[in-house]
């Protein structure tokens, strides 16, 4: 009997069934679904922060990398002497500023859309390791994870190295997961050269060359030992290329060989010495920016060893203080090591300049996942994951080392979010694996697998969550509002400064140099009395905060009290000898005094702690043309104009000098630069009108005094000296 054929059957319905729906979820639909999604998200929150003034500030690293970007799309591609920081995200962000005119919006979209690509690589990976769905859940883990929503909005190398790490697990699941690689070179070098980009842009994350070789010489399936070698030897070589333009570029510009960048020494120090305590603390108090931490880590070596030094000379002193200071005291740097793995491994975010927390408060998006989805959630769930994968112990182990050989690498030295956020994207295979079986483990009844998975998650919640006194994220946001303060009043906005510091303070009462800054700010709002009793608070706290005392003496001198300010300022060097703004207001104090010579002996003084500081630049120009030495001063006066560009009395002054000294095109042309940064300055206007009176140019001279008119108080001494001069034009 003829089997009857089945009978086709035309679906009414305009929804799809659910079979048909999972059939297309299951190819390349979902992971344009999660990356879709992942990138949607990381949009909202960038327009979520995008009213706040403080999303726009540009502070530490990334003021850093946007300068050194800019310069780059500017074709100063080579810059000059040894990379300090690592070079490959500027090179990727001046590529976006060259493409968008300097659009910091367009870099931070940008950088959603390798945030979104990251969330596919990593899916991918899990899948390779475990399954699809486990890719999927991963994949959906890092779109919806807060703080690499959080990096991906800022101008910071984070974003890029989030995409490389995850680039460079898909590339290694795919050379060790994948049959059929033993005859193709292609996946070992394109896994190595994910690893030198990456190591490029995140130096520890080299730690991870040893396990890839590891992990490819390791005995696994048929691939016998030879075409094992001939792997390892690919992946090193791709390796080795794609990061030997760094190292040449070093040696060819800089004049030394560095497989990357100088700061090896410096950072090493920095997480062992006495007083680490596995945070970031500056070289030298109060300068935590990335703009002078190369300059500290030079000067200060330098003075401890009375010759210049090369970079190559400055890392290994540092570095010798460092392995000193172990050698000496293995037991104190044990237990400074355990407290940086327990900080590595910490709920709370370390805080950078900028930090997730503080930017929480302005998206209530960043807020929630915050609270639901955070470091401290992750870890339990990975370790369950982990416990459950044990028996898979000879096919997953080089995901395990890759976490415990980075965490090492991030105790080595000191404990960022930022630097530690390469273990997210490792742990999260574990946690989606976990995520996986936990329904299909309840459903079948498998106790025993639940028992274990529970025991690993109670243990690594134990230790994430145990608290470590005084790291909290009110301190860390506390620190970044401080930031935000720091980076208003230089743009010389005191309210917005104000605000930020008294947030800072409201977050963290104990914070001394909030409360220090927050006097200076209210000082130059012109509220004398809120600034002491702001700096009373201060050394309340810290009584030995250094600039506190500076900043009382400064309120001093220009009340008058010259005894009273002159105290002060010895205070602060009597905490910090080399303090060199209290010494500089010490010279300050003597000018006012018409003490000329004791002023230029403090500020060379000055000069010996911090010779890049224009500020002491300036006032020894002032000083050495009070004392009629006006060649001297143009020198000094230059100097100070190359090192603080934007600051206008530094031009003033010097074509104040060139004037005396009959250079007038040149003084013309500072004062011109003056009244760029500053066009309503009257006294440069009436130090050009009278430079132009001199040289005959009364119409040019009058156009000066007729704008000062306009500007300078009606009936005061200015006024009545424009009308003056005005006499002398004809005008």
């Amino acid at each position: 009997m003829p089997i009857p054929k089945p009978r086709k059957v035309r679906s009414r319905s305009v929804v799809a069934p659910a079979s048909t729906v999972a059939s297309a979820m299951n190819g390349g639909g979902a992971w344009l679904l999660v990356a879709a999604a992942a990138w949607i998200v990381r949009l909202v929150y960038l327009g979520q922060i995008q009213d706040a003034p403080q999303s726009h500030l540009l502070m530490g690293d990334a003021e850093a990398y946007d300068r050194w970007a800019r310069e780059i799309a500017a074709g100063d591609l080579f810059g000059s002497g040894v990379f300090y920081q690592s070079p490959l995200y500027p090179y990727f962000l001046a590529a976006i500023y060259a493409l968008t005119g300097g659009s910091v919006l367009a870099a931070k979209v940008a950088q959603t859309l390798l945030g979104a690509a990251a969330c596919y690589f990593l899916g991918r990976a899990t899948e390779l390791w475990f399954d699809r769905r486990t890719g999927l859940i991963a994949a959906w883990m890092l779109a919806l994870q807060p703080t690499a929503i959080f990096f991906d909005g800022l101008i910071q190398k984070t974003s890029l190295e989030t995409f490389l790490t995850t680039l460079f697990l898909f590339a290694l699941a795919r050379t060790l997961r994948t049959p059929g690689h033993g005859r193709s070179i292609r996946p070992f070098i394109a896994l190595g050269v994910a690893l030198g980009l990456l190591s490029i842009s995140r130096e520890n994350s080299l730690v991870w060359a040893g396990v890839v070789v590891a992990a490819l010489a390791w005995p696994h399936s048929a691939t016998p030992l030879p075409v094992r070698l001939r792997q390892v030897v690919w992946f090193a070589v791709a390796m080795a290329v794609t990061m030997a333009p760094v190292a040449v570029r070093n040696r060819v510009v800089g004049g030394e060989w560095h497989l990357t960048t100088a700061q090896f020494g410096p950072n090493f120090y920095i997480g062992n010495h006495p007083a680490a305590d596995g945070l970031y603390e500056p070289l030298r108090p109060g300068r935590g920016q990335a703009k002078y931490e190369r300059e500290d880590a030079v000067a200060l070596a330098e003075q401890a060893e009375g010759r210049k030094l090369g970079p190559r000379e400055v890392s290994q002193y540092w570095f010798r203080r460092a392995s000193r200071w172990i050698a000496e005291h293995p037991g104190d740097w044990l237990r400074l090591l355990l407290r940086k793995l327990r900080l590595t491994w910490y709920v709370v975010e370390a805080g950078d300049t900028e930090d997730q927390y503080a930017f929480a408060d302005l998206s209530p998006l960043l807020n929630g996942l915050t609270l639901v989805w955070n470091f401290g959630v992750l870890a339990p769930l990975a370790a369950a994951g982990a416990a459950l994968s044990w028996r898979r112990a000879r096919e997953l182990w080089p995901l395990g080392v890759l976490v415990l050989a980075y965490a090492l690498s991030v105790a080595a030295f000191y404990v960022f979010s930022r630097y530690r956020f390469p273990l997210i994207p490792l742990l999260i295979p574990f946690a989606a694996a976990f995520a996986r079986s936990l329904y299909p483990s309840v459903r079948e009844r498998r106790y025993n697998e639940l028992r274990i998975s529970a025991l690993g998650a109670v243990c690594a919640g134990l230790a994430v969550w145990w608290p470590i006194a005084d790291v909290t994220s009110a301190k860390f946001a506390a620190a970044s509002y401080f930031n935000f303060g720091v980076s208003f009043a230089e743009q010389g906005d005191g309210a917005a400064a104000e605000r930020a510091y008294r947030r800072a303070v409201e977050l963290r009462p104990n914070y001394a140099a909030a409360w220090n800054n927050l006097g200076e700010t209210l000082h130059r709002l012109g509220r004398d009395p809120e600034a002491l009793e702001a700096y009373a608070r201060a050394l309340t706290i810290d009584e030995r905060l250094p600039q506190a005392h500076n900043n009382r003496g400064v309120i001093e001198l220009e009340q008058g009290r010259f005894a009273d300010a002159e105290r002060w300022f010895r205070k602060a060097l009597e905490i910090d000898p080399h303090f060199s703004d209290a010494t500089m207001n010490l010279g300050n104090l003597a000018a006012h005094q018409g003490r000329h010579a004791d002023a230029e002996r403090l500020y060379r003084q000055a000069l010996v702690d911090n010779p890049g500081n224009g500020a002491i630049w300036i006032n020894l120009g002032s000083v050495l043309q009070s004392q009629d030495r006006a060649e001297e001063a143009v020198e000094a006066l230059r100097e100070a104009v190359r090192l603080a560009p934007d600051r206008p009395e530094a031009y003033h002054n010097l074509g104040n000098a060139l004037a005396i000294t009959h250079r007038d095109d040149e003084a013309e042309q500072a004062f011109r630069r003056v009244l760029q940064l500053t066009p309503e300055s009257v006294p440069t206007l009436l130090s050009l009108a009278q430079l132009e009176l001199r040289r005959g140019r009364n119409a040019v001279a009058r156009e000066a005094l007729l704008k000062a008119r306009t500007l300078a108080p009606p009936g005061s001494p200015t006024a009545a000296q424009i009308d003056q001069l005005m006499l002398r034009t004809g005008g």
